[in-house]
């Protein structure tokens, strides 16, 4: 049950939640291991294809992946589901988010996590409800997960130092700028 124990251990705590447990346990476990699940499923989306071409990667357990496209195509969307999948389906995950300007982070990246949540909110509020966004970090309270917001210029390559946990996912965002590219 390494997706969910802790989220099982907290919520079994609260009445209102403790009879739907088992069955958010079982969800949340399938959704570790298919993100295209996940998005479909939790946030109520249906990916583009190249989206869901890069999800079905990250589930075969592809440790870099590079997406090359245009502006406006959905990038930051994916980011942003990725970090919301692998901060509910990990315990203790870390997530470092990093790009060159504090706007990508802050602006556009935290507010398409910000926008996902609201989804899963729709859906599944009791989940919802359990992530915190602020300004530099997002909290996966009974996960005990968290994800980073880092950014990081050419020449200062400290950003995404010094992580590490069982579960890593970094999110690399406008790599062209990013001198290990």
């Amino acid at each position: 049950m390494r997706a969910c124990a802790s989220f099982v251990l907290d919520a079994a705590q609260r009445p209102q939640v403790r009879g739907e447990v088992d069955e958010i346990a079982r969800t949340l476990i399938a959704w570790g291991d298919d993100p295209g699940a996940f998005v479909r499923q939790a946030l109520g989306v249906t990916p583009e294809p190249w989206q869901a071409e890069i999800l079905a990667l990250v589930a075969r357990g592809e440790k870099r992946i590079a997406i090359r496209s245009g502006h406006g195509v959905g990038k930051t969307a994916l980011e942003a589901w990725l970090v919301l999948w692998f901060g509910m389906t990990r315990e203790g995950a870390k997530i470092p988010a990093t790009a060159p300007t504090a706007h990508q982070l802050n602006d556009l990246l935290w507010g398409e996590i910000a926008k996902w949540r609201g989804a899963l909110a729709d859906r599944l509020p009791e989940l919802a409800g359990e992530i915190s966004i602020k300004t530099d970090r997002v909290e996966f309270l009974p996960w005990r997960s968290t994800a980073f917001a880092r950014t990081s210029r050419l020449g200062q390559s400290e950003a995404l130092q010094g992580f590490h946990a069982e579960n890593l996912l970094f999110v690399i965002d406008d790599a062209i700028r990013n001198p290990r590219s």
